[in-house]
């Protein structure tokens, strides 16, 4: 698998596709975990959503299609379930509640699609403050679980 990777990437430096569903997505390698993957932005419900998509070189599938639909009607069970890591300092911070308020003050940002398209998986999705695009909330989730979170403004 990895020589196809290599193969592949070797061959297409900065390969482009146009995909039914993402778009024109490029090819890209991960410095840090070297892990290949195409990204690109997608509009989807009047946001640009920055998405990598994990890959071991072929375009994405239709279980990565899946994946960005069922991540993205899932919102407020994700927000929901990363609340125990943030919501004193959302609270703090904003003097509000974090459920109540977090879809309204907040919009998806970008979001990693693990290779294989399933929820299960490691992945994180970020957000970013509607008002000042420097406060960012990144939400790590592994083996479908939200295992940590990050405020960054």
């Amino acid at each position: 698998m990895f020589r196809k990777i290599k193969n592949f990437f070797a061959s297409k430096k900065n390969t482009k596709i146009l995909h039914d569903f993402f778009g024109t997505l490029n090819f890209a390698c991960s410095e840090d975990t070297r892990k290949y993957y195409w990204s690109g932005n997608i509009n989807y419900a009047g946001n640009s959503i920055k998405l990598r998509i994990f890959t071991d070189g072929d375009a994405p599938s239709l279980m990565q299609v899946t994946f960005f639909k069922e991540a993205m009607k899932s919102l407020q069970a994700i927000v929901e379930d990363s609340s125990r890591f943030i919501e004193k300092s959302f609270k703090i911070w904003s003097g509000k509640s974090y459920l109540d308020n977090f879809l309204i003050e907040f919009k998806c940002k970008s979001l990693d699609i693990p290779e294989n398209g399933s929820l299960q998986n490691d992945w994180e999705i970020t957000f970013v403050r509607k008002s000042d695009n420097n406060f960012i909330f990144t939400i790590f989730l592994e083996k479908g679980l939200v295992v940590n979170t990050d405020l960054d403004g």
